[in-house]
């Protein structure tokens, strides 16, 4: 999932030359970040690409053919970051994938809902609900845009391997499974040195695996355990579900913090 939490300690700098949403050696990560005093674990699908300050922002890519009809999963990810020196770190999260919601759980007591844009669906909004805070901070397209890295609702779907990538992927002959879930390792047609392992289920557009390399290190993204159906309630909305936590947008949580 170009998933990751996100820190200012370089924990994993996954970079998917095009969350492998763009391409460039700068699109994923995992760590944790600090929002002034207070710890933020937030989950990121990609690191935003550098540009220029005056650059308009790229626009949300197509969701994969499938992506608009995917049975919904249950998935075990990891996120690994192994750096050049030191030990290797990684990240479990569970994630609750249908065609229009997405829930992860993560570590900290926090979890999020993507929520696909119905009028444009290319495009996606989120809430992260802080239980020690109970607090629901609403996210908007641009706040996740600007500061996860989620350009739009493929970039979510697919655990941020970038979704134009995919009709890139020609398949081999080498498949394995997870869980009962076939998946074919793909090389990438003109595509970024820094992508490989990538491992393809296209019926449900999800990667079962692929890694990035950058010069500090790599970053892999593996899907360890499929169970079909979804806990119907996670995809809830969070108001419904915690009727007593404060509700902010993401703007007044930063002041507060």
């Amino acid at each position: 999932m170009r998933i990751a939490i996100r820190s200012k300690h370089p924990i994993g700098r996954l970079t998917a030359a095009v969350f492998v949403l763009l391409v460039t050696p700068e699109l994923i990560a995992t760590g944790m970040e600090q929002d002034g005093a207070k710890r933020a674990e937030e989950i990121v699908f990609v690191l935003p690409s550098r540009r220029a300050p005056d650059a308009v922002p790229k626009g949300p890519a197509a969701v994969p053919p499938a992506g608009d009809k995917v049975a919904p999963l249950t998935l075990d990810v990891v996120t690994r970051y192994a750096p050049l020196r030191g030990p290797q770190r990684s990240i479990r999260h569970s994630v609750s994938r249908t065609h229009d919601r997405i829930h992860l759980a993560l570590p900290g007591k926090r979890e999020w809902l993507l929520i696909r844009n119905p009028v444009d669906p290319r495009r996606v909004s989120g809430m992260l609900v802080d239980h020690p805070a109970q607090t629901i901070v609403v996210h908007e397209e641009s706040d996740l845009r600007s500061r996860l890295g989620v350009n739009g609702w493929a970039d979510a779907l697919l655990l941020g391997l970038d979704p134009e990538i995919v009709p890139r992927l020609r398949g081999a002959a080498e498949s394995r499974a997870i869980t009962g879930v076939r998946f074919n390792k793909q090389a990438v047609a003109g595509g970024p040195a820094e992508l490989s392992d990538v491992w393809w289920n296209a019926e449900f557009a999800l990667p079962g695996a692929y890694t990035v390399k950058s010069t500090g290190g790599s970053t892999g993204v593996s899907v360890e355990r499929i169970v079909r159906g979804v806990n119907g309630e996670r995809l809830q909305l969070p108001s419904s579900r915690f009727p007593s936590y404060k509700v902010v947008d993401l703007a007044d949580w930063l002041e507060v913090g």
